[in-house]
């Protein structure tokens, strides 16, 4: 029998500021997580390639400043937003060699994977005539790895910078546009 026990405080403080009636300012902060589980390996699988049966729950801290406006009458509509998401404990699975399990591999989730993402948005929409509008957006995220050692990245370029593992560190993370 196995247990683990999770528990989060997860704040989110918004500010907001109307400069005039048609145009306010904001910022937001706030944390958020994702449960923890188990391995999908036995909990003498794990140990004996050194990850926690249990793994973490994965956090992450939320910061957005911005800009809404709505002008001359709402026929313009201005926003924008910068923001930043640091994230610990990332539950980031990646296939391992696992002696005992019928293909020899199994997909684990990897302790001590922190990443950021860091962005901006941007919106206009304009009504030109009472029949013609023109709407765009605009937006930009990076994100990539703060911490993280990869298995597979060694394996293809050969280079170890770790234990069996080769530092991802600055990298983009897969998956993310």
């Amino acid at each position: 029998s196995v247990s683990a026990k999770y528990t989060a405080f997860l704040p989110r403080v918004n500010l907001q500021y109307k400069i005039t009636p048609d145009v306010q300012v904001y910022a937001v902060y706030s944390q958020g997580n994702n449960p923890g589980g188990f391995q999908p390996i036995t909990p003498a699988q794990a140990a004996a390639n050194n990850v926690p049966y249990a793994y973490d729950e994965e956090d992450i801290k939320n910061y957005e400043a911005g800009f809404k406006s709505r002008l001359f009458d709402g026929r313009l509509i201005l926003n924008a937003a910068a923001f930043r998401m640091n994230f610990t404990k990332v539950q980031l699975s990646q296939t391992t060699p696992i002696a005992g399990t019928p293909t020899g591999f199994a997909s684990i989730y990897l302790p001590g994977v922190e990443a950021k993402v860091t962005g901006f948005e941007f919106e206009a929409d304009a009504a030109l005539t009472t029949d013609f509008q023109v709407r765009g957006t605009v937006g930009y995220g990076k994100a990539e790895y703060v911490s993280f050692c990869s298995v597979p990245y060694a394996a293809l370029t050969g280079i170890q910078t770790g234990l069996n593992c080769r530092s991802v560190n600055g990298k983009q993370q897969e998956g993310t546009p």
